[in-house]
């Protein structure tokens, strides 16, 4: 089977997929990394949609960002305790910095959008299933037909239609998507079709 993210890994550089497939050290740390950055963030949306449960009436974005990110770093520090010892080099300090960031910049867009909302008298719980519809997390799809395998990082459901995610920690190209990423979602929609 030939898995999607190969596939994907090819269209940005050839020469890479060949050297992960003969360097396993070099694909098995970009597969950590990857899979760090998606746990943590399966984590963060967990405890996000736990602390807005707690959210009342009309709160200052300062207030509510305070509540949103509480137990956030604690969390973050358990994932890094876990992994720390699986890289091959000092590069999950690096990794979880990057996360921090990433996650306070989600914590902030979080907070103002929850403020509004509270602020037209929306309850905490109905808050979040406007801002987090159901998903479902790793949902792992297998073509036999085709000789395909991979796995998507979330799936939003919403009014019954299915929405791909793919979740980044790295900066989007300014206009549109990266060409290796409109080539794996058409994958997973050729896969889908067959499930």
């Amino acid at each position: 089977m030939i898995t999607v993210f190969l596939i994907r890994e090819f269209l940005y550089c050839p020469l890479k997929v060949c050297m992960e497939l003969h360097n396993n050290d070099m694909r098995n740390n970009s597969l950590l990394t990857s899979r760090i950055s998606r746990e943590a963030q399966i984590g963060f949306e967990e405890l996000i949609k736990r602390n807005m449960l707690t959210l009342k009436g009309e709160m200052s974005v300062k207030g509510i960002l305070k509540k949103l990110f509480n137990n956030v770093p604690e969390y973050l520090d358990t994932v890094y305790q876990k992994y720390q010892n699986e890289f091959l080099d000092d590069q999950a300090k690096t990794i979880f910095e990057r996360l921090i960031e990433d996650m306070k910049f989600n914590s902030w867009l979080i907070a103002i959008k929850s403020q509004k909302l509270l602020k037209t008298r929306i309850s905490s719980s109905d808050a979040v299933n406007i801002l987090f519809p159901p998903c479902l997390i790793e949902f792992k799809i297998e073509d036999k037909e085709h000789g395909l395998l991979g796995r998507i990082d979330k799936i939003e459901i919403i009014d019954g239609v299915y929405y791909p995610i793919k979740i980044r920690t790295s900066l989007p190209p300014l206009k549109g998507v990266w060409d290796s990423d409109a080539l794996r979602y058409c994958l997973y929609i050729l896969n889908g079709k067959r499930i």
